[in-house]
């Protein structure tokens, strides 16, 4: 990324480049510190001692200059995922999904920045059915976060996927790993989220990494995908778009909503963006398209509560 540098005159500029240099090395990016020299004296963001005392960002870089290499320069293929732009199906281009008559059919470094404080209030488990949903907690400890949990509010950091920003929201509830459920009182997004909950911190130890966040969502309906194939569909899975076709009941229709939230059978949670009523409901998601084969019939779309 070429050279950065960071002043001195606020801790919060080391947090961030604490976060960056994790992310940077995590992913095999080379980055250069300008270091300025004795001829810059006290220069802000110069990290030579001044009086044989180390200036404070020099602690932070220390630990990423070691002798570890990558074989390779860029983020891991494994890991990375980007989601097209969300695009709305126009009503003369896609088809509506039908079910065919018998016989012709065949069986995607973590926010420094802290919500302003708050009295810690006790919480209570929410109702509703557990979702598959569950989000790994990013794997780094510095003087304001420990195994990625806020040591100051009740906050985690997990990666910023198109799945975890759909599905940590305002308002949702999360268990922890020691079985505690607490609603999310604040979600910043950057290159990761920073979810805050409500109540007193929690012990990085017990339910930070390499512990898992988990949603708990209210299932509103669950339906069936219709079994078809087609040109344009597989087991009811629109191709080219992120679409499902369900069958057109007063339930799923009153559940399945633009706007609203779905869990794939995948786990998976997205945006509904657009429906299409008719004898069956057709239910298009943002995102790129997904797998007919894996998240098709016979398989369910759960519509989630926001």
């Amino acid at each position: 990324i070429g050279e950065f540098g960071v002043p001195d005159n606020n801790p919060r500029w080391n947090i961030l480049m604490d976060n960056m240099l994790t992310y940077l090395k995590e992913n095999c990016v080379p980055a250069s510190y300008w270091a300025a020299g004795p001829g810059w004296g006290n220069y802000f963001m110069s990290v030579e001692p001044v009086n044989g005392q180390d200036r404070p960002q020099w602690p932070t870089l220390k630990k990423y200059m070691d002798s570890s290499s990558c074989t390779e320069i860029g983020p891991k293929k494994a890991g990375a995922s980007t989601t097209p732009t969300p695009s709305t199906p126009s009503v003369g281009t896609t088809p509506v999904a039908t079910t065919p008559s018998t016989g012709t059919g065949s069986s995607t470094a973590p926010s420094t920045s802290v919500p302003p404080a708050a009295t810690p209030v006790t919480t209570t488990p929410v109702a509703g059915a557990d979702g598959a949903v569950s989000s790994v907690i990013n794997n780094f400890t510095n003087a304001d976060w420990l195994n990625g949990v806020y040591r100051k509010k009740a906050g985690f950091s997990i990666p910023a996927t198109a799945a975890n920003k759909a599905a940590f929201i305002v308002g949702a509830s999360v268990r922890l790993a020691n079985g505690e459920v607490r609603k999310i009182s604040a979600v910043q997004i950057g290159t990761n989220m920073a979810v805050y909950l409500e109540g007193a911190p929690v012990n990085g130890s017990i339910v930070g990494y390499p512990n898992k966040l988990a949603l708990v969502s209210a299932v509103l309906a669950t339906s069936p995908i219709n079994d078809f194939t087609n040109a344009d569909w597989l087991n009811g899975v629109y191709r080219k778009k992120a679409g499902f076709s369900i069958p057109g009941t007063s339930t799923n229709q009153a559940a399945f909503k633009a706007g609203g939230s779905v869990r794939l059978a995948t786990g998976e949670v997205r945006k509904i963006t657009y429906v299409q009523a008719g004898k069956n409901l057709a239910v298009y998601l943002d995102g790129a398209p997904v797998n007919g084969s894996t998240v098709g019939y016979p398989k369910t779309l759960a519509a989630l509560a926001n």
